[in-house]
């Protein structure tokens, strides 16, 4: 595949409409520098659908560009279509997606730059030290506005 492909603008644009670019928070650990236990996060992206062929193409799609995800169909709710839902986590997989969809990206544009920069950031974390030092303050900015960004989307005003 070129960077030309005519689907990734077509991906970029269901992610900005059905999809969530987000640091979302996954259980706790403890944190030896602060003796005290403090939530875990991961760079997350999501996209849910009704359309069980289009998240089916769209995972094929993002098997092709060696991305890690998930396919799940939701339970059905009585009054409601079945969902279909893709999951990718964990800044490496993110961050392959980010790349390739940011240019194309109109909606969901800072969030995924707000993503690449926790991601950056953890990455440096890492190199310093192998000790679980925990999440910095910039960290915890990042994800701050992550969700002040993402608040309110999807609901009627």
């Amino acid at each position: 595949m070129t960077l030309l492909d005519w689907r990734i603008p077509y991906l970029a644009g269901i992610l900005d409409g059905e999809g969530t670019i987000s640091v979302q928070s996954y259980g706790r650990r403890y944190v030896k520098a602060r003796n005290q236990k403090e939530p875990r996060y991961t760079a997350a992206m999501h996209i849910t659908n009704s359309n069980e062929k289009l998240l089916k193409w769209l995972s094929e799609l993002l098997s092709e560009y060696q991305i890690k995800h998930c396919l799940l169909k939701h339970s059905e709710r009585e009054g409601y279509k079945k969902t279909y839902h893709i999951s990718i986590k964990g800044c490496c997989q993110s961050r392959k997606l980010i790349e390739i969809a940011i240019p194309f990206l109109i909606v969901k544009e800072e969030q995924a730059k707000s993503v690449l920069a926790w991601c950056n950031s953890r990455e440096i974390a890492k190199a310093k030290t192998r000790e679980n030092r925990g999440y910095t303050s910039k960290e915890h900015q990042i994800i701050e506005s992550i969700r002040k960004l993402n608040e309110g989307k999807g609901k009627l005003r």
